[in-house]
């Protein structure tokens, strides 16, 4: 089958009682033109994003084809990342505009904005080192929905360590101008955040729990996709 827009999120009330069949896609290949991937119950899938979900990306929880018993839907893994934490935007700001100055991806931790997550290169962990701001490599979601830079990734850098894209300043830009709004978590209150999605890959006979339960916090914060409302994806 060809898909090329989303038809809902996993966690919506009419996908609650499916069979979840996830189709795993690399952060670095969400805003791909053409892509044919294969769920985890066999099905082929040809990932044909029209304009508008080709310019947002495929987002975590994406379901792209249900019928009365299956909902198949987008899952994006974590991945090798550098994490930037700070305890202010002011302090942050710095960070930001040397990762974009080197072209990589921004992505916000779960839109928390005084924990921002980039892939890992160590170039560019030993530079923000140097910089009054907190970074540990962890494995991480870089998410389409949480996307700071307009950068695409991919899943290799440069010799030089950077990433095509355009420079640092517009993403400062950007981060001046809207991290300083709710983003005002400890730096301390900060740790990896899974997707809101759970993933339940199990037949109408029981309810087998071998599998990926991915789970997020939300902080008190809205973040306006896939919140910890205690909703559940496809299968729950």
């Amino acid at each position: 089958m060809i898909v090329s827009e989303p038809i809902g999120r996993a966690d919506e009330e009419r996908f609650g009682e499916l069979v979840a069949d996830p189709v795993h896609i690399e952060w670095y290949n969400t805003q791909k033109a053409v892509d044919v991937r294969r769920s985890s119950k066999g099905t082929e899938i040809g990932l044909r994003p029209n304009e508008d979900t080709l310019a947002r990306g495929w987002y975590q929880g994406d379901v792209l084809y249900a019928d009365d018993e299956v909902c198949v839907m987008v899952v994006i893994d974590a991945g090798d990342c550098i994490a930037i934490s700070a305890p202010d935007a002011e302090t942050m700001l710095p960070a930001v505009y040397e990762i974009g100055n080197r072209h990589a991806p921004l992505f916000s931790s779960a839109g928390n904005l005084l924990r921002l997550l980039t892939p890992y290169e160590e170039p560019l962990m030993r530079l923000l080192a140097k910089l009054p701001v907190s970074v540990e490599r962890c494995e991480d979601y870089l998410l389409a929905e949480y996307r700071i830079s307009n950068t695409k990734g991919h899943s290799h850098a440069h010799d030089d360590g950077g990433y095509d894209g355009h420079g640092g300043a517009p993403d400062a830009q950007f981060y001046a101008e809207n991290g300083s709004g709710d983003a005002t978590a400890d730096a301390d209150d900060v740790h990896n955040h899974e997707p809101a999605v759970h993933i339940h890959e199990h037949g109408h006979g029981g309810h087998d729990h071998g599998h990926s339960h991915s789970h997020a916090h939300d902080h008190d914060r809205e973040h306006g996709h896939l919140n910890h409302n205690h909703s559940h994806g496809c299968g729950e």
